[in-house]
C-alpha cells in the first residue's frame, strides 16, 4: 500500500468508536476463569484425555502391534541363520564343498 492510503486507512479506524461490550461478558470471563481454575493441571491429564479417544488407541494399537511383529520376525531370522549354521556344521556337509576331499580338478 502507498503511504497515503496507509495513513488514510489509520485515521478512519481511528476516529470509529469502539463498540460497546456485551452485557453478560464480565459473568463469561469470571465462568471461564473458574473453569479453567477446576482443570487438573497435572502432566498426566492430557494423556489421559488422549487415550480415552478411540482413533488415538487404534493408532497406538497399530504401532505396538507392528513394532513387536517386526522384533519377533527378525528375531527368528537370526535363529534360523544361526540354527541353520550349527545343522551344516554338524552334518559337515562343507566337507563336499572341498575340492581337496574329491579332488575333483584332476583328470
Amino acid at each position: 500500500m502507498k503511504d497515503q492510503e496507509f495513513e488514510r486507512l489509520e485515521a478512519e479506524f481511528k476516529d470509529r468508536p469502539v463498540p460497546n461490550c456485551p452485557p453478560d461478558m464480565e459473568v463469561n470471563v469470571l465462568r471461564r476463569v473458574r473453569s479453567a481454575q477446576s482443570i487438573d493441571e497435572s502432566g498426566w491429564s492430557w494423556l489421559n484425555s488422549l487415550i480415552l479417544r478411540p482413533t488415538f488407541a487404534a493408532a497406538a494399537l497399530t504401532v505396538v502391534v507392528a513394532t513387536s511383529l517386526s522384533v519377533s520376525l527378525v528375531s527368528i531370522g537370526i535363529g534360523n541363520d544361526h540354527h541353520s549354521q550349527s545343522i551344516r556344521t554338524a552334518l559337515d556337509f562343507t566337507a563336499f564343498s572341498s575340492k581337496s576331499v574329491l579332488q575333483l580338478d584332476r583328470k
